[in-house]
């Protein structure tokens, strides 16, 4: 199979061949998690998979729209900047007065079948800026600037059922980080 291609029906076919009967699909990449969520009434009668609802799974990996969930939610998040659409770059990045560092960040950097070491941009000027914009908005629409924070990449994650109990839970401190700190 190609390593850069979308899933398609022969490769959910596939996937539910491979599966016994009423049995479990653990989705780990990205496009089958969101294949799946888009088909979920339909493929629950086949097999038993845990995925979100499509409308959260979209809002979830688009930057933009997951930092403006969580400041609408009052959750702490990076100072984070997007371009509306028809705005000058030039004005518009002269009126942020931004702090640099900054990192510049695909919307949905995994849509585009990138590596995470490409997904992100460590800018240090306006000048920088300016340049990695044009070039990442070329690839994937309107990037997101954010502020750069130092320190080191800690997560938790957590499993919940169907009736949103937590089931389990661990926290992390990530090994490597996009862009290095």
């Amino acid at each position: 199979k190609e390593a850069h291609k979308q899933p398609d029906d022969k490769d959910l076919a596939a996937i539910l061949g491979a599966c016994v009967p009423k049995g479990v699909i653990l989705p780990i990449h990205s496009p089958f998690v969101f294949m799946l969520s888009e088909r979920k009434e339909k493929l629950s009668q086949m097999a038993s998979f845990l995925v979100p609802e499509y409308a959260c799974l979209k809002t979830a990996h688009d930057k933009r729209d997951c930092m403006k969930l969580a400041t609408s939610l009052r959750i702490p998040v990076p100072g984070t900047w997007a371009l509306q659409q028809g705005t000058d770059l030039g004005k518009w990045l002269e009126g942020l007065k931004l702090v640099y560092p900054v990192i510049l960040k695909y919307r949905s950097g995994e849509d585009l079948w990138l590596s995470a070491d490409k997904r992100t941009v460590k800018c240090s000027s306006p000048h920088e800026v300016s340049n990695q914009y044009r070039k990442m908005h070329a690839i994937q629409k309107e990037p997101v600037i954010q502020e750069y924070v130092e320190g080191s990449d800690w997560g938790a994650a957590l499993l919940y059922d169907g009736k949103s109990r937590l089931i389990a839970w661990f926290t992390y401190r990530s090994i490597r980080e996009r862009p290095p700190g």
